[in-house]
């Protein structure tokens, strides 16, 4: 990923300012009176003066992390042109060198971060507050809306640090499985099936292009943690004021079609099987987060895993292990109310470390909501596997393990 980790190398004495304190009840530079108290407000969502969404949510902690969610990820991208982007990410602008914007950052402790999913390029800065809206804005506003496109530059990425990701993903067994199971739920050449993680064949006219069409008003959400949500608009109606005005991009309409997508050349045998899960924000999502909890403990009985990837508009949820018969002893067993309470507990403890932590909560917020599981009882995750197991599945593997015919794995649920 294309991440800039900077950090302080000197003893904590030298980094600390020269200013002595004499008590805990002194203030410390950068934050207010020890015990002062701090809004922790809700989600809160706007729209900036061009139409660009803002959310965001205060967390009462000196650190935050801002950014910005493009729709415009590897589902548009048919020659690779996204996971390109994220390559080129914090690495210069039009206005300003990589050496310099790196400086920049490293002086205001910043760490910045990149990542490119199916749905979205998110680009994120994060650290204290005050640097975070000052030079962290800045520089996510910069490397998204006018990164560095010279040819030499492009050419790099996709001979360096590009090169490098694809082929760890071509070797790694688990993101094999996860791209032959997308393959396997929406076909080779849908734009959910097709692989994310692929050598880009885009030259950079092709990635100009490609930029100019996906990353416009219409297609960006800033999100902000940890940042009260008035400061978060008036930064970045200045910050993202010169984003292009253009149209939503909509995509190709998304179908499960189930069937079979394996890899026998892998160096770990895996298998994993799926069913056609809620969008984002769907009506069944939120029982899909406690389903997806209850198999998760199941399959780590078995060394295995359950995964949960929602799009806007699609969803795949299942469950991967080392044979067959324990993934769909797994999917087919019944679910207890006491199965669904302790799952129930377990998603609610993630969500709220991931509401006190302004990195952790980030991810939700680019999806607009944190979800609240209160309301999610056994009946909706039984009535929501239920469905699910009596779909057609989606079968994939790795390895050279045996695994049984698609139609003989569709006929033992």
């Amino acid at each position: 990923r294309a991440k800039m980790a900077l950090r302080c190398t000197m003893p904590v004495a030298r980094c600390l300012p020269k200013t002595a304190f004499s008590t805990l009840a002194e203030e410390f530079p950068m934050s207010g009176a020890v015990g002062a108290a701090v809004a922790v407000s809700d989600v809160v969502t706007s729209v900036l003066s061009n139409g660009i969404k803002v959310v965001s949510k205060e967390t009462g902690s000196g650190a935050a992390t801002v950014g910005v969610a493009v729709n415009a990820g590897a589902r548009h991208s048919s020659q690779g042109e996204a996971l390109l982007l994220k390559h080129l990410a914090f690495k210069g602008t039009a206005s300003q060198s990589d050496i310099k914007l790196a400086r920049e950052l490293e002086a205001a402790g910043l760490t910045v971060d990149c990542v490119a999913d199916r749905d979205a390029i998110v680009y994120s800065a994060s650290g204290m507050k005050n640097e975070v809206m000052s030079t962290g804005l800045d520089a996510v506003a910069e490397s998204s809306l006018t990164p560095k496109f010279n040819d030499w530059h492009v050419q790099e990425m996709k001979g360096e640090a590009m090169a490098v990701e694809v082929q760890f993903a071509a070797s790694d067994p688990l993101s094999l499985l996860t791209e032959k199971i997308h393959e396997a739920a929406y076909g080779k050449s849908a734009a959910l099936g097709r692989p994310a993680l692929k050598e880009s064949s885009a030259d950079t006219a092709g990635v100009v292009a490609y930029h100019g069409e996906h990353f416009n008003t219409a297609n960006m959400t800033v999100v902000g943690t940890g940042v009260a949500h008035s400061e978060l608009v008036a930064a970045a109606e200045k910050a993202f004021g010169g984003a292009r005005k253009g149209e939503a991009v909509v995509g190709d309409k998304t179908e499960f079609v189930g069937g079979f997508a394996y890899n026998d050349a892998c160096r770990e045998s895996h298998v994993a099987v799926a069913f056609n899960g809620p969008a984002t924000g769907s009506a069944e999502y939120l029982d899909s987060l406690v389903l997806h909890e209850i198999w998760s403990q199941g399959a780590a009985q078995f060394g295995g895993a359950a995964f949960n990837h929602s799009y806007r508009d699609a969803g795949l949820l299942g469950v991967r292990g080392s044979n067959t018969e324990d993934v769909v002893a797994l999917l087919k067993a019944p679910i207890s109310e006491a199965a669904v309470a302790t799952a129930k507990i377990a998603v609610k403890t993630q969500l709220a470390h991931s509401a006190e932590c302004a990195a952790s909560l980030f991810p939700l917020l680019v999806n607009g909501a944190i979800p609240n599981v209160d309301n999610v009882n056994a009946s909706k995750v039984n009535a929501l596997a239920s469905k699910l197991t009596k779909s057609a599945p989606a079968l994939a593997s790795v390895g050279s393990q045996d695994v049984p015919a698609y139609n003989t794995l569709a006929k033992m649920f």
